[in-house]
């Protein structure tokens, strides 16, 4: 099994190896490959190693992006096909963010955020985005099964790798799909990834996500587990163990380092109250 994570510095490539990460994701090969990990590099990349020296040989596999809309997975298949006969690299991994924000069509509207202080005050802070339902799906169908069964058809080179971070709270589409449980959700969609891909990784949540469109961020849209941002132990080895079981053969973490609270590692680098979580589910799944 791949075990990766994303935004690992090359100077704590040691520690990932410690951890027992396997792979670099979107890393540099040659420092990867001093600390005994493999390294998918960006699809950009193929070019470089195409010909008779090829790339690397500790790297396995090219990130080709994400979110590709159904018109567009057959030429993506063409592309990977090329790559594939030119490079000696054979994973080749494509991003399926299949959260119900990034899935759907949504229209974005800007309304002021309104933050109460302890003494009960009301302040008016930054505008901010609040997605709601209204637009035509982006991906050209209606719902995630269809586009599951289009990628697979139109683009059976790849290897999917599901972003769907089961502790994620859109507050207004959640609103108006309540009640809507997240783990079931979830676990639902691991479902449709294994009725439809013999072969699809996934991504781990340990840190809130912060969701990036355009020039504007919103990075406090998380639902966590505890007060205070943070996740339980419980909650990574539940991740693990369900996609595991549910058919993963590749699985990365969200993040090496937080964007709130902890990540493997803590904000200052060193290793987080995950680590000893992370490192034995490793243990557990690499076997």
């Amino acid at each position: 099994m791949i075990i990766t994570a994303s935004g690992i510095p090359q100077e704590q490539y040691h520690l990932a190896k410690q951890v027992g990460l396997d792979t670099v994701w979107m890393g540099d090969p040659k420092a990867a490959a001093r600390n005994g990990l493999w390294c998918i590099c960006d699809s950009k990349q193929a070019d470089d190693f195409s010909g008779k020296r090829g790339a690397p040989t500790n790297v396995v596999g090219l990130n080709w992006g994400d979110d590709y809309p159904v018109d567009e997975l057959q030429a993506l298949n063409g592309r990977i096909e090329d790559a594939k006969r030119w490079t000696n690299i054979q994973w080749h991994i494509v991003l399926v963010s299949a959260t119900y924000t990034r899935m759907l069509g949504k229209q974005r509207t800007v309304k002021p955020r309104v933050r109460v202080d302890a003494g009960g005050l009301v302040e008016t802070e930054a505008e901010f985005p609040v997605h709601k339902w209204g637009e035509p799906p982006k991906l050209g169908v209606d719902t995630i099964e269809e586009y599951y069964q289009k990628f697979a058809e139109l683009c059976p080179l790849a290897i999917p790798m599901l972003c769907h971070y089961p502790y994620h709270e859109f507050a207004e589409e959640q609103a108006r799909a309540a009640p809507l449980n997240l783990w079931g959700a979830y676990r639902d969609n691991l479902y449709l990834m294994d009725e439809h891909f013999s072969r699809w990784w996934i991504w781990i949540q340990l840190s809130p996500h912060s969701h990036y469109d355009g020039d504007w961020q919103f990075p406090e849209h998380g639902m966590h587990p505890e007060p205070d941002g943070t996740f339980q132990t419980g909650a990574v080895v539940r991740q693990v163990r369900t996609a595991r079981k549910l058919g993963a053969s590749g699985l990365g973490y969200f993040s090496w380092g937080p964007i709130e609270g902890d990540g493997i590692v803590d904000k200052d680098g060193e290793p987080s109250r995950h680590w000893e979580t992370v490192k034995a589910i490793n243990e557990e799944v690499g076997k």
